[in-house]
């Protein structure tokens, strides 16, 4: 399984718990939360927080998302995504969002607004003013001799 299909397993569990003590006619409100992924050997491989969700049947609604990705040994934060506003659609295993959107690595960031998350396709879309910046890369390329 890889980091997107485990960032949806995260926000699933959230919707799948909650669902089953949601009323029908008014969503259920949760502050504050974090959803730790685990492999099968216990290691942490994700983490979901948030500052609250709205969840009515299938659909989250999901304020001040961040993911954190650990690395190999979880000492470390190999990857995060954030994001003011996400709606996760558990039925569809998509989520989508029209706020601004950010994932950031060692010696990447990648920023923009709107995005849709398709976890069966493996892709993230960024819609609008999506922009790349490669940090400290002179040390990891190798320059070719001019002839």
């Amino acid at each position: 399984m890889n980091w997107k299909q485990l960032t949806m397993v995260s926000i699933a569990s959230i919707g799948m718990a909650l669902c089953a003590v949601a009323q029908d006619d008014e969503p259920l409100t949760m502050r504050g939360f974090n959803v730790p992924n685990y492999d099968d050997e216990g290691v942490l491989l994700s983490q979901l927080f948030g500052d609250l969700a709205k969840i009515r049947g299938e659909i989250a609604d999901i304020t001040n998302l961040k993911i954190e990705f650990y690395d190999e040994d979880s000492t470390n934060v190999a990857m995060e995504v954030t994001a003011p506003q996400c709606t996760y659609h558990q039925e569809k295993s998509f989520a989508e969002s029209k706020s601004d959107v950010r994932i950031s690595r060692e010696r990447m960031v990648v920023t923009g607004v709107g995005f849709a998350w398709d976890t069966d396709e493996e892709r993230l879309k960024i819609f609008n003013n999506a922009k790349v910046i490669l940090k400290d890369m002179r040390e990891h390329v190798e320059l070719g001799e001019e002839e």
